[in-house]
C-alpha cells in the first residue's frame, strides 16, 4: 500500500511542516480586521504571526477491502506484481482516508508565496505512478523519471487548456514539467498502461497537504485569516469547512466524513 508524502515549500507560510523560518527582517503585512490580507498589492507572510490548521479526514462505512486487477498487456506489469495489481482509488486504514487533498481554496489571494525551487518527484515504478496524490505550486518543477525497464508516458491532462504528453521508454532521462495556473486536481495517465494514474493539485500558494495512512493532515505556516479549507478524493469528491486562523494559532479543524 502506498502512502502520501507531505510536501515541503521553502517559503515563510504554508508549509507542511514543523519548521518555521525566521523573519529577517520582514515587515508584518497589512491585514483587514479579519486576519486577511488587503487589496492594496501582495503582501509577504510575516513568519511571526502564522498560524497552523490540522485535522483528520474519515471514512464512515463499512470496512474497505484492497481489491485486485490483473495488469493485463504488459509481461513486467504481470510478472512485477505477480498478476495482483491493487486498486487504490479508494484506501481505508481503521476509517482514516488515505491520499486525500487537503487545501485552502479561499482566503489567501492578498498574500504573496514563493515559488520553492525544491523540485516535486513524480516515479513510474512497478506500473504505478508514485505517489498516487501529490500537490505543487505553480511554477514549481514536477520532476519526473521512469524507474522500470519498460516503454511508459507521461500525460498531463488538465482540466482547461493543452495537457503535456512525454513518452519515456526504460532507461530516459528523467523529465521537468512545470505548470502555470491552478487545476485541482488534474489527472495524469499512462496511455500505455491505462490503469496508471496520479492527481495532482496545482495552486497558486503552498498552503496543502496530502493525508497518509491515518489520515491526518498538518499545514503549517498559514497567515492570520477566515478561510475555506477544502477536501478532495478522487472516489468520494469534495468536502470543505470554514475556518479562522488567529495569528500563531494552531486550529484542530473538524474532522472531515466521507460517507459511502
Amino acid at each position: 500500500m502506498l502512502l502520501a508524502v507531505l510536501l515541503t515549500a521553502s517559503c515563510a507560510g504554508c508549509s507542511d511542516d514543523s519548521k518555521t523560518a525566521t523573519s529577517g527582517g520582514e515587515v508584518a503585512p497589512a491585514t483587514d480586521a479579519g486576519g486577511g490580507a488587503t487589496d492594496t498589492g501582495p503582501v509577504a507572510v510575516d513568519p511571526a504571526t502564522v498560524g497552523s490548521v490540522s485535522g483528520v479526514v474519515r471514512y464512515d462505512g463499512p470496512p474497505v477491502e484492497i481489491t485486485y486487477f490483473n495488469p493485463l498487456g504488459e509481461s513486467f506489469c504481470i510478472e512485477h506484481s505477480d498478476n495482483k495489481m491493487p486498486d487504490e482509488s479508494l484506501l481505508v486504514e481503521d476509517g482514516k482516508l488515505v491520499n486525500a487533498f487537503v487545501w485552502i481554496e479561499t482566503g489567501l489571494d492578498g498574500f504573496e508565496f514563493p515559488v520553492s525551487n525544491e523540485k516535486v518527484q513524480l516515479d513510474q515504478q512497478g506500473c504505478v505512478f508514485l505517489p498516487r496524490v501529490f500537490g505543487l505550486q505553480e511554477g514549481q518543477d514536477v520532476h519526473v523519471s521512469n524507474s522500470d525497464p519498460i516503454l511508459h508516458n507521461v500525460h498531463f491532462k488538465p482540466a482547461r487548456g493543452r495537457g503535456k504528453n512525454v513518452a519515456m521508454p526504460a532507461g530516459a532521462t528523467p523529465r521537468d514539467f512545470d505548470f502555470k495556473a491552478p487545476d485541482v486536481m488534474m489527472s495524469i495517465i499512462c496511455d500505455v498502461h491505462s490503469y496508471m494514474r496520479s492527481f495532482v493539485g496545482v495552486l497558486e500558494h503552498p498552503c496543502f497537504a496530502v493525508t497518509g495512512a491515518d489520515g491526518s493532515f498538518d499545514i503549517q505556516g498559514v497567515p492570520p485569516g477566515d478561510y475555506t479549507l477544502s477536501v478532495w478524493h478522487e472516489t468520494l469528491g469534495r468536502r470543505q469547512a470554514e475556518i479562522t486562523v488567529g495569528a500563531s494559532e494552531a486550529v484542530v479543524a473538524d474532522d472531515f466524513v466521507y460517507t459511502p
